[in-house]
Order: C-alpha cells, then sequence, then structure tokens
C-alpha cells in the first residue's frame, strides 16, 4: 500500500470549487478580524471620552468647592494677590507721590499666578511632605493640602508641586531630598567644586595601599590645612597630598614621589616580613595613563 492511498483523488474541478470555497472562508475570517479590530478601537474612543467626562466633572467639582469655601471666607479669595504682595507695596507706595506727571495708561490688576514659596504657604507644603513620608508623593502631597486648606491650594497640581520637590523642601539649600535607597542624589546648591586625582594601588593579596591626592596649585595653600578636619588622621593613615601646577593630574615627579614614600616601604616592610633580601626583585601594574607612556617615564 503506496503513501497515495491515504488521499483521496479529486478532479480538477472539485479542486477548483474547493479552492473557491477556501478563498471565500479567508475573506469572511479576514472580515470578521477587521469587524473585531474596530470594534475594540471603538469602544478604546468610548472608555476615553468617558474618562474625560469623569476627569472633567471632577476638576468643575473642584472649581464649584473652591469657589464656595472663598464665599464662605472672603479673606482667603486672593490667595495669588496675597502670595504676591509687592504690587499692594508698589500701589501703598504710589499714594504718597506727587499727583502731578504722567498718569497711568494702564490699572493694576490683581495677580493671576500663585507664588508657593511665600512663606505663609510653603511651610504649609513642607509640613505636609513630611506627613506625606519618604516617598514624597506630589498627588499625596497636594491631596494632604487640600484637604487642610482648600481655600489656598485649589489650583496647585501634582505637576507643579515636583518641580519643587526637586529642591529642597527646607528651602535653605542645605538638604537635597531623595527617595530611600536611591543610588545617585543630585546636588543642589553646590556649584563650586573642587576636582583632584586620588592614585590608587591595590595589592595582589587584596591590601590597599595608601592613596597619593593630586591637586591642581603652586603652593601649599591649595592643599588642605593641617587644621583642617580630620586631616591628622588622614596623615596618620599615611595619604599623601601633592600639587600639579597645570593640572590636578598626576605627572613624572608626583609618580616618583607615589613610588619612593608609598610603593617602595611597603615592598620593603613585605620582603622583611617573609625574609626575602633586600634585592628580591617586584612587579608593579600601572594602568596606561599618558604620562606612563611619555619618553621621561
Amino acid at each position: 500500500m503506496g503513501l497515495l492511498s491515504y488521499f483521496s483523488v479529486i478532479s480538477h474541478d472539485e479542486a477548483e470549487r474547493l479552492h473557491l470555497a477556501t478563498r471565500e472562508q479567508r475573506l469572511e475570517d479576514d472580515a470578521d478580524c477587521i469587524k473585531m479590530v474596530q470594534q475594540r478601537e471603538a469602544l478604546k474612543k468610548i472608555a476615553k471620552a468617558e474618562k474625560i467626562k469623569i476627569q472633567n466633572r471632577k476638576r468643575q467639582r473642584s472649581k464649584r468647592q473652591c469657589d464656595q469655601a472663598q464665599k464662605e471666607d472672603p479673606s482667603n479669595a486672593k490667595t495669588a494677590e496675597l502670595s504676591c504682595p509687592r504690587q499692594l507695596f508698589k500701589e501703598d507706595a504710589a499714594k504718597n507721590r506727587d499727583v502731578r506727571g504722567q498718569k497711568h495708561e494702564h490699572k493694576a490688576t490683581d495677580a493671576k499666578l500663585n507664588n508657593w514659596v511665600n512663606p505663609l504657604l510653603w511651610q504649609q507644603i513642607v509640613n505636609a511632605g513630611h506627613e506625606a513620608g519618604p516617598q514624597l508623593s506630589p498627588t499625596e502631597i497636594v491631596k494632604i493640602l487640600k484637604a487642610r486648606n482648600l481655600q489656598n491650594f485649589s489650583k496647585l497640581t501634582p505637576q507643579v508641586l515636583g518641580c519643587y520637590i526637586e529642591r529642597p523642601l527646607n528651602n535653605n539649600g542645605s538638604c537635597t531630598f531623595e527617595v530611600e535607597g536611591s543610588k545617585q542624589v543630585a546636588v543642589t546648591s553646590k556649584e563650586e567644586k573642587r576636582a583632584w586625582t586620588a592614585v590608587v594601588g591595590v595589592t595582589a593579596a587584596g591590601n590597599v595601599l595608601p592613596m597619593q591626592i593630586v591637586m591642581k596649585g603652586g603652593s601649599q595653600h591649595s592643599l588642605p590645612s593641617s587644621n583642617s578636619l580630620d586631616y591628622a588622621e588622614s596623615k596618620e593613615l599615611g595619604l599623601l597630598f601633592g600639587l600639579n601646577a597645570k593640572n590636578y593630574w598626576s605627572n613624572i615627579p608626583l609618580l616618583e614621589e607615589y613610588l619612593k614614600k608609598i610603593v617602595t616601604p611597603h615592598f620593603s616592610m613585605q620582603k622583611q616580613r617573609l625574609g626575602y633580601p633586600e634585592d628580591q626583585e617586584c612587579v608593579v601594574l600601572l594602568d596606561c595613563w599618558l604620562v606612563h607612556r611619555s619618553e621621561e617615564f
């Protein structure tokens, strides 16, 4: 019995009819798929429109609550104006001026934008930030503020508050807040920096040798003062401070000083500890810095 015995034999006309039927079925299936996709997209549009309606209703309800609160307490009706008192100072000063001279062409208008760093408002934001926890979620902070003082913080949004959270919350420039456990924290209000190079040596046993600190400068005034904090401890640990007049990188004299005062004493101590002769050869592996590839080196 051959392999073809498992298949039925049909004529050419039957094969053509079967092909047409299969093609029509594929077209119907494709049409159904297209229809399902269109229905799915229509449902997405309906859901999106409904979401926008809900957000608009919430926004309108919040505005009505704010307006009602302002009617009940007129003293808080102009938060923007009270948070920007400069215009009021200018108006008071204008009252004492000579009435003669050119008249004002434009009348004074009330402030429209709130000054959230005004001490009267900022302290409330700081307190809400402490209550919100270390995550400092803008949404949570805004929710707390509106629950406590809807009149003054009705126009505050999480997006606006997020710009202020990146700055120190205590508003004195001495601290930076970040999520607990972050690997890197951006430093604010610390624009002046001092670059320097640390020459680090590690032995084959895994011990770290004292570092050489290279700073740019032409005199000892460019180095840390002997009266600075922990300076005595750094000298006890064997730290070596060096100067480079051109930049803060190591050069030939500094490298020679590092080998003479740090590497060579370490080799001598290890030879004495292990009982090796003084002429025992030692190996130093150096990174391929430019100074190490110079003709002078």
